[in-house]
């Protein structure tokens, strides 16, 4: 395809499809399924926990980040040279 000015004014609709627009549909379609077939041979359902198993949650806590200012009021003393 070329490359055309993007403008408001009208453009025909010739002018707006390729001549092999059947095919790159066709490709983009291939690819799609591809990627999904590998994806899903990597994936796999989980099934429900029964009762009395024990299950794992994994808990991310946001911490605040510690400047130089914080860890010196926090230590009381200056150990670092910046």
């Amino acid at each position: 395809m070329d490359q055309q000015i993007r403008s408001n004014l009208p453009v025909t609709n010739i002018l707006l499809e390729s001549p092999n627009m059947v095919a790159i549909r066709r490709m983009k379609e291939d690819q799609k399924k591809k990627q999904k077939y590998y994806f899903d041979t990597r994936s796999f359902e989980f099934s429900l926990p029964k009762p009395g198993e024990d299950v794992v949650i994994r808990i991310r806590l946001w911490r605040q980040s510690l400047t130089r200012e914080r860890l010196i009021s926090i230590l009381g003393k200056d150990l670092f040279i910046w």
